[in-house]
């Protein structure tokens, strides 16, 4: 089961950057969620819906009150729930998303945490960025606590 898990992961990365060197057992094989709870599982998917449109409305409500905020090339901070969405939204005026699959997965208690590769175009260009979401519990719920696209 693990073999199987890892030779996913290596194909979603070896895939990612063209290589054909990969299993046919690995082909078949996506990594989604290992032991995530099905809450923090719902979460990552409905996020990962979003930057698949690019449509950050769809999780603005899921920000925590004070988010860890970094975006390549502008200044990272800790910005409260409003900023936060409304950054990524100005971040994605400008880009058109074309895929976005969250490839990793971390179940640490406190921090849940997810990394992907989003494909976007920019100006007529096609490119790529890694994308890091951390999660945290606030009262009941989980809530965003980092993003990171670099």
């Amino acid at each position: 089961m693990l073999l199987g898990w890892l030779s996913g992961i290596a194909w979603n990365q070896t895939s990612k950057r063209g290589g054909s060197d990969v299993p046919p057992a690995a082909r078949t094989q996506q990594p989604r969620s290992v032991n995530l709870a099905p809450e923090v599982r719902q979460l990552f998917r409905r996020i990962e819906q979003a930057l698949s449109s690019g449509s950050i409305e769809a999780i603005a409500s899921e920000f925590s009150p004070s988010v860890m905020l970094s975006i390549q090339r502008e200044e990272p901070g800790v910005y409260s729930s409003g900023q936060s969405a409304s950054i990524l939204i100005n971040y994605f005026l400008s880009r058109k998303p074309l895929s976005f699959v969250f490839s990793r997965f971390g179940e640490q208690t406190a921090t849940p945490y997810a990394t992907g590769r989003l494909s976007f175009v920019q100006k007529g260009s096609r490119e790529t960025a890694q994308v890091y979401v951390s999660l945290r519990r606030m009262g009941s719920r989980w809530r965003i606590h980092q993003f990171n696209i670099y």
